[in-house]
């Protein structure tokens, strides 16, 4: 009988996990980009890309 006081909070561990990972995969599948707009983001990302804005003197931390 003891056995069932751990086997019911397990389950529910259990459901809540692959919830969670289902939910999880789910939520990725619409963030997929056209070759084109992968070219776009790439190509924005090298003009206006991070390096441009560290060397910025407002942007440094002293």
């Amino acid at each position: 009988m003891i056995w069932l006081m751990f086997l019911v909070p397990l389950a529910l561990l259990i459901a809540v996990a692959i919830y969670i990972e289902k939910r999880g995969n789910r939520s990725m599948e619409d963030a997929s980009l056209s070759d084109k707009e992968k070219e776009i983001l790439n190509e924005e990302y090298l003009d206006h890309g991070a390096q441009t804005e560290v060397h910025n003197p407002k942007n440094m931390k002293l």
